[in-house]
């Protein structure tokens, strides 16, 4: 009884080291969208080129290195991939803040992406090697408070920060020039994150998981082929998932990636009042998105009398669409403050339960590899987000003054394709399930213990 009380005191301690890991990742991510403004002023930039800095560059990095880090962390010691990912990723953070130009900013932003691109496939497979399927939802739910807290961090924090070092340039007090705010703002981020990464060298354990060689051996083929296979019988539902969860994926990068000049264009607010605010509705929403997710997916399940997260994601969806719709026209930006807070929150409840279907839908000794494909091609798709709302801005409407209409129209149309799609995506799910049950029941008979024989095992 004791060593299981260990084993699951380490199991979570690992889940908050990653939650960690997650909240820098989303800091150094989040943080460009929040300074876009003075780094537009700085460089002379155009909206779409500030939206290919804070979404294309992420599309790029994710076709370039996920499949490969998934590969890596199939096979490898995932928490030594993560921790130099990490290392990787705050580095090139904190040379993005000696960039002076768009190409160079460019490469750095590319360079961050590729770093992030190893986070989500080790940190799932671990999850699903630490914790038993019953408290895979749960686990995911800290983790993906991580990235919800993440941007807390990059808007109140990044806010703050960059407000200090604003005023305190203009006064005289420090020796630099008020223009030069938002690149030590991005410096400071970076150098923190290295502490995370030393953390996660240190603390996070690598559980025992199956070998995937045997196991892969045990349905009668080799194991580069397993994974092939497995991703061509289910490719038919992958492709379906992927244009239901892409219009989605749009949405949350364009929407989100764009609040910040909305509210600053929109209602004149300064980039501190912005930072504070949004920073404030993220930790909310995150706080609240994971009770949100859980309950939309038990009402869900008890109409339907099975497991259904595409269906409970389709009902999240239409609950937000008025708000979705009617929170950027509004007049006061306090209300579109609020309604866009609640558009967040229950976004965040419908990336709880996507996390479930990444977990269920691939047996364990694939699940890396399968949760990249689906990550890589959602990267892609969602890459164009900040893109497509600013060539709505710029090109439909022609003006970026009219950015609420962006936010409102487009946000709208998104939203309304993925709640439709997602109820006729559902009725494949649970074939894919069973399918993912088939080969994990396979996995577990083979027997094959990891060589390395580490101490953790998903029997916590």
């Amino acid at each position: 009884m004791d060593t299981e009380n260990k084993q699951h005191a380490r199991a979570w301690l690992a889940a908050v080291v990653l939650a960690m890991a997650a909240m820098i990742a989303m800091a150094d991510k989040t943080l460009p969208m929040l300074l876009m403004e003075p780094i537009k002023h700085a460089m002379a930039l155009t909206d779409v080129q500030i939206g290919i800095l804070t979404g294309f560059t992420f599309a790029i990095a994710m076709a370039v290195a996920a499949l490969p880090l998934a590969w890596l962390a199939d096979r490898y010691d995932r928490t030594l991939l993560l921790a130099i990912a990490i290392t990787v990723w705050c580095l090139l953070t904190i040379a993005s803040g000696f960039a002076t130009n768009f190409t160079a900013l460019f490469l750095c932003r590319l360079g961050v992406g590729l770093g992030e691109a190893a986070l989500m496939p080790a940190a799932l497979s671990l999850i699903a090697d630490l914790f038993p399927l019953r408290r895979v939802a749960r686990a995911s739910g800290l983790f993906f408070f991580g990235v919800t807290f993440g941007g807390v961090v990059a808007m109140v924090g990044g806010g703050a920060v960059y407000g200090y070092l604003h005023a305190a340039a203009l006064e005289g007090t420090l020796p630099l020039a008020s223009d030069d705010a938002w690149r030590w703002t991005t410096i400071a981020f970076g150098a923190a994150g290295l502490v995370v990464a030393a953390l996660v060298a240190t603390v996070l354990p690598e559980p025992r998981r199956r070998n995937p060689a045997m196991a892969a051996a045990s349905i009668g083929m080799p194991e580069a082929a397993g994974f092939r296979e497995y991703l061509t019988a289910t490719l038919p539902f992958i492709v379906l998932l992927v244009t239901c969860l892409g219009m989605s994926a749009i949405f949350t990068v364009g929407f989100n990636g764009w609040l910040a000049p909305f509210f600053t264009r929109t209602y004149g607010w300064s980039i501190e009042r912005t930072g504070s605010t949004l920073g404030t509705i993220l930790l909310v929403a995150g706080l609240l998105s994971p009770f949100i997710g859980v309950f939309f997916n038990r009402i869900v399940r008890r109409w339907m009398d099975r497991e259904a997260p595409l269906a409970a994601i389709s009902l999240m969806l239409l609950v937000t669409l008025p708000f979705v719709i009617g929170g950027p026209l509004m007049k006061d930006g306090l209300w579109a403050a609020a309604a866009v807070g609640i558009v967040i929150a229950i976004s965040g409840g419908c990336s709880i339960v996507m996390s479930v279907i990444y977990v269920s839908i691939a047996p364990s000794h694939l699940r890396a590899r399968i949760t990249a494909v689906l990550l890589l091609v959602l990267g892609l798709i969602s890459g164009v987000g900040t893109v497509v709302y600013a060539g709505f801005t710029d090109i439909v409407l022609g003006d970026p003054a009219r950015i609420h209409l962006t936010m409102s129209l487009l946000s709208g149309l998104l939203i309304l394709f993925t709640a439709i799609t997602s109820f006729f995506v559902d009725r494949r799910y649970p074939a894919v399930v069973a399918m993912a049950k088939q080969a994990e029941l396979r996995h577990l008979e083979s027997g094959a213990a990891d060589p390395r024989g580490h101490e953790l095992s998903a029997t916590n």
